[in-house]
């Protein structure tokens, strides 16, 4: 997750395309130019994700080696629109287009930058503690909060604190409201993944020790269609890796959402 999204260019050519996408979804919002957007939805930071950082079992079957060209966005077509419905309101349709002769993706998302004082966090969905696609059954779908400010759980920093099945969050100032998503594995729902940490991904990646994290400069919100399992059939082996229906191969995935103030 590279470099910042602006959405009137590509400042990464060959990185990932930027489109309008005309037909594919309802053309009943007001033009760009004629709604005037509050600051925070007007100088938003989104960005293609597709990687997390590694987890124990990650690192027991080599997802850096097999599968790290999904550190960056380049060679993926991925087509977003910002779709301004009033001034403190916003839809956002992001279309992404996996390349099938690809290895699987850890995720497909968005990350969206957020300032460091946004921290508490509610959401309706899966919780209260962490769920992945195939460890999400023993968390209750209802109304949650947390503080992500807390350290990570974990030892060694890693990617945690997901939370599946989510229609609607909100993390201090930014409300987000599913409006649907879609993956080659489960077709269209109304719900979509996240997780938020007071540290980008691969500052996360980088510490061996929770100590080594530095002093958060800010929050990283991933808003996810899909994203990988938890596999861990052992953790130092290939079958660490998600099993095969938790793992997002290759073609089209939506995510649309309304973001808010």
């Amino acid at each position: 997750c590279n470099g910042l999204f602006d959405p009137f260019r590509n400042p990464h050519p060959g990185a990932f395309e930027v489109a309008h996408v005309h037909g594919l979804f309802p053309n009943s919002y007001p033009d760009a130019e004629a709604v005037e957007l509050v600051p925070l939805l007007a100088d938003l930071k989104v960005e293609p994700c597709f990687w997390r950082a590694p987890t124990d079992n990650d690192r027991g079957h080599k997802l850096v080696r097999n599968n790290g060209v999904w550190r960056s966005s380049e060679g993926v077509k991925v087509d977003i629109v910002r779709r301004p419905i009033d001034a403190r309101t916003m839809r956002l349709d992001v279309v992404f287009e996996l390349p099938q002769e690809r290895p699987y993706a850890p995720r497909v998302g968005v990350a969206i930058s957020l300032p460091a004082s946004a921290t508490n966090l509610c959401w309706r969905g899966r919780g209260p503690h962490e769920n992945y696609p195939d460890r999400k059954f023993g968390a209750s779908v209802g109304e949650w909060s947390a503080d992500i400010s807390a350290p990570p759980p974990y030892i060694r920093p890693q990617d945690y604190g997901h939370y599946c099945d989510t229609t609607r969050l909100t993390l201090g100032p930014l409300s987000v409201k599913c409006v649907f998503t879609s993956t080659p594995r489960e077709g269209i729902k109304d719900t979509f993944g996240f997780a938020a940490w007071p540290w980008t991904i691969a500052e996360l990646e980088s510490a061996r020790h929770n100590e080594e994290l530095p002093t958060s400069s800010g929050v990283t919100l991933v808003l996810d269609a899909d994203i990988m399992g938890v596999g861990g059939d052992d953790s130092w082996s290939r079958i660490a890796a998600p099993r095969p229906p938790y793992r997002p191969q290759g073609g089209t995935y939506t995510l649309t959402v309304e973001l808010s103030e």
